[in-house]
């Protein structure tokens, strides 16, 4: 076999690997809607046969060894996409998206994706907050993760949706990052920015 065909084979197989993975997550979540924490549970190794997904008890964890497999093939394929000017199916790109946001919140390039797919109406603002609250329980400090909870939250103040629930929500939301992590300053300043700017119009104690 030519090192050019045992490379194809490879790829092949990262790609069927990842595909498989990727299914695996979406069943989970289609099964349980209330998924209310993200783990990657550090395995150095892959043992055979065994799927590297669990679900327990509305918690899901991925291990870590194949981790890396999923958001390469991910970001690539998302990439490709781009500088060849191919449109992804809304379905896929949805996908996509959350995985590699679950996997690393940081990258910008992904939550502008969101932002195209609620901009369309292809994703609800609660769901898309849920998500994004799921991803704090991982990674309590992005930044970007904030950012794009206040991008939903101006819609909802935008659609006269802000009520007591959503801004009671926020807070104990922004309370929970920052507990996870000590001088959490982003959780702190997105705090300040719901009261600033949500809690004029309702009626809510301050947790």
């Amino acid at each position: 076999m030519s090192a050019q065909s045992a490379h194809s084979e490879r790829d092949d197989w990262n790609a069927s690997f990842a595909e498989r993975i990727i299914r695996d997550l979406n069943v989970i979540f289609d099964r349980d809607p209330n998924i209310v924490e993200f783990a990657i549970i550090p395995v150095e190794c892959k043992l055979q046969n065994k799927c590297p997904v669990f679900a327990i008890e509305h918690r899901l964890a991925l291990e870590s060894w194949c981790v890396q497999h999923v958001f390469t093939y991910v970001y690539k394929r998302i990439i490709d996409s781009r500088v060849h000017r191919q449109k992804l199916a809304k379905d896929t790109l949805k996908d996509w998206t959350k995985i590699i946001l679950l996997i690393n919140p940081d990258l910008t390039l992904a939550w502008n994706l969101r932002k195209e797919l609620v901009n369309s109406n292809s994703i609800s603002i609660h769901d898309e907050l849920k998500l994004s609250e799921l991803i704090l329980t991982r990674k309590a400090k992005s930044p970007d993760n904030f950012t794009h909870r206040q991008f939903l939250l101006k819609k909802l103040l935008n659609a006269n949706e802000v009520n007591e629930s959503v801004v009671s929500n926020e807070l104990r939301v922004s309370l929970d990052a920052a507990s996870r992590y000590q001088r959490n300053y982003y959780a702190w300043a997105h705090r300040i920015w719901v009261l600033q700017h949500l809690t004029n119009s309702v009626n809510v104690s301050i947790m």
